[in-house]
């Protein structure tokens, strides 16, 4: 692996917010769910992620004007030493409250949780939702270089891995979901335009990742009945790629919160009794959990039928 390979994580905020004091912004580390995990997986002791050298780059949306974040972004000492290199991606007013509050949080939000009542349909909607993602790619088309992983999370970016795939084909890409994938009864709900469109956008990853087993195999059979792809057990083939699928977990690292808890003991009898696969000292194991031998990303199994992501990843 190159010295020069970062990990760059894409999400639809930066891992802080802005508070104004004295008439100047600071920039106030965010407490939120993904933020919280995706920095316990990096903190793993030792070598950090596995992935990687360097400080990883976070790509992310904010609400800040251009010129007022550029600012921001070089005067804030705590932004210039912090854990994450920042790249900003500014939205339009219109596109992200269409992209946000509108096709993400009112229309896949809600179906995707099985409430199918309050979803509401507006090509408008998706218009801006396409358009938010491509805002996306245009400041990773900025930022990724040679030997880049890129990892980007959650529903509001389904479209980016393809995006990004069309202009890097050789790039890593992960994705990973943090809301449940509904059933494939459900997600065809959707128009066919739509519901094709984001099964290809998430396609575009060596990797998807999702919470559940079920929210996989949910996924799996859209794929299959919507587009016709073919499937060989968790890989999603097509002509020039082809892309792992599986369940990733979200948890607290074990190792980081104490006494461990009834459920991590429970857990980890079970992995021992049963002979599964361990579960990782990492909020998103997937440097220690396997992937089909014939993975995407072209690595060649030795010794073993299956090779870590880890592996696969630092190809």
């Amino acid at each position: 692996m190159s010295t020069d390979s970062r990990l760059i994580i894409v999400s639809n905020r930066l891992p802080f917010r802005f508070t104004e004091r004295d008439g100047h912004l600071q920039a106030i580390p965010s407490s939120g769910g993904l933020v919280s995990s995706i920095g316990s997986y990096l903190d793993r002791k030792p070598g950090g992620s596995g992935l990687t050298e360097g400080r990883p780059v976070w790509v992310g949306a904010t609400e800040l004007r251009t010129r007022r974040l550029a600012k921001t972004l070089s005067t804030d000492s705590s932004l210039a030493t912090g854990p994450y290199e920042v790249r900003a991606v500014a939205l339009p007013d219109a596109t992200r409250d269409r992209h946000y509050n509108g096709f993400s949080n009112d229309t896949l939000w809600p179906l995707f949780h099985y409430f199918p009542s309050l979803v509401r349909y507006e090509q408008d909607w998706f218009e801006h939702y396409r358009a938010a993602n491509s805002l996306f790619l245009q400041t990773l088309e900025k930022t990724v270089r040679p030997g880049d992983r890129v990892w980007i999370h959650d529903y509001h970016l389904m479209l980016l891995p393809a995006m990004l795939r069309q202009k890097f084909p050789s790039l890593a890409i992960a994705f990973f979901m943090h809301i449940p994938f509904p059933s494939y009864e459900v997600f065809r709900l959707l128009p066919d335009s739509w519901r094709k469109e984001l099964l290809e956008g998430v396609l575009g990853a060596d990797l998807a990742g999702f919470q559940t087993h079920d929210s996989a195999q949910y996924f799996l059979k859209s794929v299959q009945q919507l587009l016709g792809s073919d499937l060989d057990l968790r890989t999603v083939r097509d002509r020039s790629h082809s892309t792992v699928v599986d369940a990733f977990p979200v948890s607290i690292d074990p190792a980081n919160s104490g006494t461990p808890s009834m459920t991590t003991r429970w857990w980890r009898r079970r992995t021992r009794s049963a002979g599964t696969r361990p579960i990782a000292n990492s909020c998103f194991p997937w440097t220690g959990w396997t992937i089909p031998r014939a993975c995407s990303s072209g690595c060649r199994a030795s010794n073993s039928s299956s090779r870590t992501f880890r592996t696969c990843w630092a190809r």
